[in-house]
């Protein structure tokens, strides 16, 4: 006879069998706990979180459907903090919303109060627009449906669940559109600007055809460009190519799909590009793939899919991918200079300042030696780093002499665009800047504020180029009355139309075909072939790169913060929308608060190098450690800054 276990859900005494789930014994005793992955006669593969729960005393959260209870813990299922939770999941989980309207998914949203939609209307006022999202890197394609009535609008998004998904943001944070007429006195104004300016400062959320517009404003008036973004995204593929004789990554998201090794550094994942996150997850849910993630703070939502979390100190990110080379490549054949430069390396020291581990080393290569698809993934944390080129060729090695394939994730829609597009100059404090949807003394933008507006990307027709080097087509959902950046070109004295008709004349020494933007498809074709667009062709480079001796590694001590958004939001134009959430509170752990000398709900005074800025201060048990979350998406990203700063903290008087 099994043995039985009596323990308290929310507060009610209930009774469990020897190795039943705290999920089993809640249903048994009809407790609602949601779950959206669970399948009662397969094993849990706790995947979703959505069924996460509180146990007092244990610190964070609980999977229910894979815990087994113990005698006399105390489970709360509904607690404010579960909620929270559940909430938080959701707005991940808004992944293939569509393909679940009917189901638990659907139920859930609207039980957890997540973006619903709202918006009623007439079949005959309704048009479907396919487009691209422009929120993250990924891409995804999605198809507005506008209402064209007295007041032309976007009703809602969908997408082609069948072949591709869709994140929260892209399903509800549609509203950034922008509404203007034509101001020729604005207009004037901005041409005169033009005329006299030192440099052009814009931002990667921009077709190709506005960047090269832009670059041929800078070759026809002598200016500079500045976009950082774009400059530290191109500069760090520069020096990859520069010894993987290739100007593009050689991964893909459906190649993170299909991967049963993976390793993940430079990025807290689920919030910097939920596209590539859910491409991890469909690997580790899929493939069983071993999964290796690499950061200074671990990340909840990666709790269930990482393998092997590997802790490191902030800033040591070049003597991390020197000690993953290293023990990558020990026992692989490699030319005769990188065998002697790595067995040069000063293994104690690497290890000592970066508190990554040979033991966790040797962990690391024994789980993923039996991989056959191997996929390395690199954030945006590491490309304003001081030492991000060196980085880069030590990616690069790493993708030369093994099997991974390497995925480089940009931080903007169009950072990869851009970077091969225009030849960017490095930012500097001078005067008589023009700025497009960034700052300067005047603005063009479709954001607030702007000297002349501007139309949004869900307003324009053009092209970005993705996560997977594909030049994907831009359709203009709602219509902009006002003056476009090709009206300022045209006024200037370059000449075209309309700004789609420099599509064909994208340069195509950096990949891009001579295709018109007509001609670009954005539709998804049967067994799940992909003809959105094309592929940029490959571009050999120049094998002559050298990798440099690793610098001293820097130690950031005392109370650190982290620039990273919160989930479903990622820039100003994600702030713009209505129906995101907006979370502006920095969130740091218990010890940060003591280290601080803070407490939950202060208004605190964080001071940076360059800027002063006051927050709401959260108490976040899932975090741990001296480095707190600071998000930026209503702020403006300083693409120059490495992401983690030093900081002083004070409570606001």
């Amino acid at each position: 006879m099994s043995k039985m276990i009596s323990f308290k859900i929310d507060g009610r005494d209930v009774m469990a069998e020897e190795g039943e789930t705290i999920l089993q014994v809640a249903r048994k005793n009809d407790i609602y706990i949601p779950t959206i992955c669970y399948i009662s006669k397969t094993t849990p593969c706790a995947f979703c979180r959505v069924c996460s729960v509180e146990v007092v005393g244990v610190e964070g959260f609980v999977l229910a459907c894979n815990t087994p209870v113990t005698e006399d813990i105390a489970v709360k299922t509904d607690s404010v903090k579960v909620k929270q939770e559940r909430r938080n999941i959701m707005r991940l989980y808004g992944v293939n919303y569509d393909s679940f309207s009917e189901s638990d998914l659907h139920s859930l949203s609207l039980a957890f109060k997540t973006e619903q939609e709202e918006f009623s209307a007439n079949e005959w006022e309704i048009s479907c627009i396919p487009s691209t999202c422009a929120h993250c890197s990924a891409g995804c394609r999605l198809e507005y449906e506008a209402r064209h009535n007295a007041k032309e609008s976007i009703y809602r998004v969908k997408n082609s669940n069948e072949f591709n998904s869709l994140c929260g943001a892209g399903l509800f944070g549609y509203d950034f559109a922008n509404c203007a007429s034509k101001d020729e006195e604005a207009l004037e104004k901005a041409v005169e600007a033009l005329k006299n300016a030192n440099a052009i400062r814009f931002s990667s959320i921009i077709t190709n055809e506005e960047a090269h517009i832009l670059q041929l404003l800078k070759e026809k008036l002598g200016i500079k460009l500045f976009n950082e973004d774009a400059r530290l995204y191109g500069e760090f593929m520069v020096a990859y190519s520069s010894i993987s004789g290739k100007l593009q990554h050689s991964a893909s998201l459906d190649m993170v799909k299909e991967a049963d090794a993976l390793i993940i550094m430079g990025t807290r994942l689920a919030t910097d590009n939920p596209m590539v996150c859910y491409a991890v997850g469909r690997a580790s849910q899929n493939n069983d793939a071993k999964i290796v993630y690499a950061h200074p703070m671990e990340d909840a939502f990666m709790k269930n899919t990482t393998t092997q979390f590997m802790k490191y100190e902030v800033g040591t990110e070049e003597g991390v991918i020197a000690l993953l080379a290293h023990e990558l490549l020990k026992n692989r054949e490699i030319d005769e200079d990188t065998r002697a430069f790595l067995d040069d390396l000063d293994l104690g020291y690497l290890e000592a300042e970066s508190n990554i581990g040979d033991d966790e080393l040797e962990c690391m290569r024994e789980l993923l030696q039996r991989g056959q698809k191997q996929v390395f993934i690199i954030g945006s944390d590491i490309f304003a780093h001081k030492r991000a080129k060196n980085i880069a060729k030590f990616a690069a090695l790493i993708e030369k002499y093994t099997e991974f394939s390497l995925l480089i994730v940009p931080t903007e829609v169009n950072s990869v665009g851009v970077s091969l597009t225009c030849s960017l100059d490095v930012d500097e404090n001078i005067g008589n800047i023009i700025a497009y949807n960034a700052e300067g003394d005047f603005i063009m933008s479709s954001l607030n504020d702007a000297d002349l507006a501007m139309p949004a990307l869900n307003q324009v027709e053009g092209s970005v180029v993705n996560i997977d080097n594909r030049v994907l087509p831009l359709n203009a959902a709602i219509a902009f009355d006002g003056y476009t950046l090709n009206d300022v070109a045209n006024a200037l004295g370059i000449q075209k139309e309309k700004s789609s008709d420099y599509t064909k004349e994208l340069e195509t020494s950096k990949g891009f075909k001579t295709i018109a933007f007509d001609e670009l498809e954005n539709a998804c074709r049967h067994y799940d072939e992909n003809k959105r667009g094309y592929r940029l062709e490959k571009v050999s480079c120049n094998v002559d790169g050298k990798i440099e001796p690793v610098e001293e590694l820097p130690e950031y001590n005392g109370t650190v913060i982290y620039n990273c958004n919160p989930v479903l939001q990622f820039n100003a134009f994600t702030n713009k929308t209505k129906k995101l959430e907006k979370d502006t509170s920095l969130r740091g752990s218990a010890q940060f608060a003591a280290a601080a000398k803070i407490a939950d709900g202060d208004v605190v005074e964080i001071n940076f190098a360059s800027r002063t800025i006051q927050r709401v201060f959260k108490q976040d048990e899932e975090l741990k450690g001296t480095i707190a979350l600071n998000p930026t998406f209503d702020l403006g990203q300083e693409y120059g800054k490495y992401r983690f700063e030093k900081s002083k903290i004070v409570r606001a008087i």
